[in-house]
């Protein structure tokens, strides 16, 4: 049973934004309100209080596909650090949802990778240019995400691998 709360606290990791019946909040300027830390009245019933978490997230993507210049497939794995920048840009693009903003993310980036991959060959990437490759696909995926409301706060590869299929040939010439 949900009893009706007039009060609600927004914490210090957190920012808020109140919709009634369904539409946003607006100040004396017409934008959407946002609540800071503190305590705070919302009328029961009528309005209902969405709320974010603007700490740093991982989202950790584990072997995605990516083919090289030389048209030969690895597996990379890698990460990224993310946080809410633009709170009603991010409700907007996202509708409040962790989920749907990690997979458009992971979209993005994977977008952002196979066409940083495509430039190079597997030596530049396993080798020399890895810390190049790093801050380029940071960029990119800056760029691509300004629009989400999101802020990219790192990327990074963990790992860079053959796939099975390839990974024996390889073994055995070598």
């Amino acid at each position: 049973m949900m009893i009706p709360v007039s009060f609600f606290t927004v914490y210090e990791t957190e920012k808020v934004i109140v919709s009634m019946l369904g539409k946003l909040k607006l100040d004396v300027n017409g934008r959407a309100r946002v609540y800071e830390p503190g305590l705070h009245f919302r009328i029961p019933f009528l309005q209902d209080i969405h709320v974010f978490d603007t700490r740093l997230k991982l989202l950790d993507v584990q072997s995605s596909r990516i083919t090289t210049s030389e048209k030969k497939d690895v597996l990379v794995d890698f990460y990224l650090l993310w946080q809410i920048d633009n709170l009603l840009l991010y409700f907007t693009r996202a509708g409040g949802n962790n989920y749907k903003a990690e997979l458009l993310l992971k979209q993005k980036v994977i977008a952002a990778l196979k066409s940083e991959f495509g430039k190079r060959t597997i030596q530049e990437v396993v080798h020399g240019g890895r810390i190049e490759l790093m801050h380029s696909l940071k960029n990119a995926t800056y760029e691509s995400t300004k629009n989400m409301g999101v802020s990219i706060a790192d990327v990074r590869i963990k790992r860079i691998d053959l796939p099975d299929e390839v990974r024996d040939s390889v073994y055995k010439r070598m």
